[in-house]
């Protein structure tokens, strides 16, 4: 509901005249789905909300607001010089079209990315909040010029105080909690804190630890070898149906198809036949929403 907290935010700000009339871009089509949800259960809402749509003033339909769902309306919005406002996935820009967005503002003097949630180590959202003077994008090194921002309040997972009190409530002296979100050194310290004001067995798993939360054995914590993992997984699934073999097929249609297009009329088909081209945006936009998921 991260979106729908930030889209209600600025039709305040909109409403009190704090910030002036600009565009705002929802490019995320989970976000826009999540929101359609959202309006169509008005019963719901908290009663500031509720009190909003009485005064005909629906907090998630703003003027201002324009749903890019397809990748071509997407890549519009930075063909749009005028100051706006995007709202785009995916949040540790890993992936998704988040990344067109960076590679279009970051290296502007007068942009501003703003991060409203956590960034993992490792992640490119992570190198820039951390000052990164230039990030590799799309094959080019991207220089960083914009000005960064971070606002934890959006953040879409309680803190360490809500887990505690969301804790609290459980009355089993024999649960056992297993802390596997979240950066090596804070999931230790949240173990141990559970373990010091509730008593509970708390631990935060390493890296290849196994454990089995159903059955009528109890087994202890135990690293596994990588080739055991891999067979385990293997033993789960048909052959051909394991997700390399399925990227391999992937890979191998696409070089087969791009020869043939080069040993065929690439500018006649592109000009003279519209089927084919609708089929290569449908597959194209299939394996964009598919990297926005992962």
């Amino acid at each position: 509901e991260r979106t729908q907290n930030i889209i209600y935010t600025l039709g305040e700000f909109l409403r009190k005249g704090l910030i002036p009339s600009i565009p705002v871009y929802i490019d995320s089509p989970l976000a826009i789905s999540a929101t359609e949800i959202f309006k169509r259960n008005p019963d719901c809402y908290d009663q500031e909300t509720k009190d909003l749509l009485l005064g005909g003033k629906h907090p998630l339909e703003l003027p201002q607001i324009t749903n890019t769902r397809t990748t071509e309306e997407s890549r519009a919005i930075n063909e749009d010089a005028r100051p706006g406002i995007i709202i785009s996935a995916s949040g540790m820009c890993d992936s998704g079209r988040i990344q067109h967005h960076l590679k279009h503002h970051l290296w502007r003097k007068d942009s501003h990315i703003l991060f409203i949630g956590f960034q993992a180590e490792g992640t490119i959202g992570r190198k820039i909040v951390d000052g990164a003077r230039t990030i590799r994008l799309f094959g080019e090194e991207i220089a960083i010029h914009a000005h960064i921002h971070t606002l934890g309040g959006f953040s879409a997972h309680a803190d360490q105080k809500g887990l505690l009190d969301w804790l609290s409530h459980f009355k089993n002296p024999g649960l056992k909690v297993f802390v596997n979100h979240g950066e090596e050194k804070v999931a230790l310290e949240l173990a141990d804190l559970i373990r010091q004001k509730f008593r509970l067995d708390a631990s935060a798993p390493r890296w290849r630890e196994k454990r089995i939360l159903l059955g009528p054995e109890t087994i202890e914590a135990q690293e596994e070898e990588p080739g055991e993992v891999v067979q385990e997984v293997k033993a789960m699934m048909r052959p051909g149906e394991t997700i390399p073999a399925l990227f391999g097929k992937l890979e191998n249609n696409y070089r087969r198809l791009r020869r043939k297009l080069k040993r065929g009329k690439w500018k006649e088909w592109e000009s003279q036949d519209p089927r084919l081209l609708k089929q290569l945006e449908e597959i194209n936009r299939k394996v964009e929403e598919l990297e926005e998921e992962l």
